[in-house]
This record gives C-alpha cells, sequence and structure tokens, in this order.
C-alpha cells in the first residue's frame, strides 16, 4: 500500500535556512556547512543570488522563523531542486561557496 503524501509537502522541495550558513554559529547550533563555507551574517538575499547562480529556482518566504529560533524571523528559502540531483548536504556546501565567492568579488 502506497504511504499517503503529508498535506503540504512538497516532494522536489527543500527549505533553507539563513542560520545553515552562519559562521557564528557551531554545528549544534544549527549551521550544516563547515566554517571555510560559512559567512557571517548570511543574508537572504545573497542566499537567493546562489541559487539562481546555481540555475535553480527558490520561494522566499521573509516571514518565516526557524523552529530553534521561533522568536526571531530569520526567513527562509524553499529551494526547488527538481528530482533531487544530489543531497541537500551537497547543495548547501554549493551555496556557501557561492556565497562566499559573492562577498569577495563584492569587496573589491
Amino acid at each position: 500500500m502506497a504511504r499517503p503524501r503529508r498535506r503540504g509537502r512538497q516532494e522536489d522541495c527543500w527549505v533553507i535556512w539563513p542560520s545553515y550558513f552562519d559562521s557564528r554559529l557551531s554545528r549544534k547550533e544549527g549551521r550544516r556547512v563547515g566554517r571555510e563555507l560559512a559567512v557571517r551574517n548570511p543574508k537572504l538575499a545573497e542566499m537567493t543570488e546562489a541559487i539562481e547562480t546555481l540555475g535553480l529556482k527558490a520561494k522566499v518566504d521573509v516571514k518565516a522563523s526557524h523552529p530553534a529560533a521561533w522568536h526571531a524571523s530569520s526567513g527562509r528559502l524553499k529551494v526547488t531542486y527538481p528530482g533531487k540531483r544530489g543531497s541537500k548536504e551537497e547543495l548547501l556546501n554549493q551555496m556557501g561557496q557561492t556565497i562566499r565567492e559573492q562577498r569577495k568579488n563584492k569587496q573589491g
């Protein structure tokens, strides 16, 4: 028997929070990429630009709060990842690298 889909769940969509890339956080506190790929105070705009650079699409939810930090509205991205080519970890690492490169290019 097929397992019923949960209401509202999108199979080809991953939720990505800014805290995944925050160099000030430890892995235990929610950072999901290595320190070499993390940045200080990541912005949704940078994350969106990184997703577009990688050729993917995302919906921005500015008012969303991470469940572990429900009191702070950090926002989130819902990334459409057709067929989920690779793992979420691979996507996060690619995004982290792209965000770091974007910051280096903007600095000079």
